[in-house]
């Protein structure tokens, strides 16, 4: 999953320090672009950072990255991080209300869900 972002350094900063998640690689004015690859734990899976050329554009109700941790010890690891931090949870959709979840905001203002099951677990 790549993302543009007008916030650049500080939405580096946000997934890296914040969310904790490891950086595979950065790179600079590689064919224009430049941008920050991070890891996700446990999968081939990657979310790429690349700096915006445009101005911030608003973001959509359902634009929202969600990680579904192993359990509630390691929500509550992630959660105490961020509040050591100085972050605050944000306004978050009725579902993840419901199910356990808690939002954030990313710098460019996209919702970051943090919940504490696996999706398809039998839990929903």
């Amino acid at each position: 999953m790549s993302r543009e972002s007008a916030h650049y350094d500080q939405t580096v900063e946000f997934y890296r320090d914040l969310v904790g998640l490891p950086v595979l690689e950065a790179f600079a004015e590689s064919y224009g672009e430049t941008g920050t690859i991070f890891g996700l734990p446990g999968t081939s899976f990657h979310l790429e950072i690349v700096r915006s050329t445009e101005p911030a554009a608003p973001v959509g109700r359902m634009d929202m990255l969600v990680f579904y941790l192993p359990n509630a010890a390691a929500q509550e690891r992630l959660l105490a991080r961020m509040a050591g931090l100085g972050m605050g949870p944000a306004p978050q959709h009725p579902y993840w209300q419901a199910h356990g979840g808690v939002t954030y905001r990313d710098p460019d203002g996209r919702d970051v869900v943090f919940v504490s099951w696996v999706y398809g677990s039998g839990q929903t």
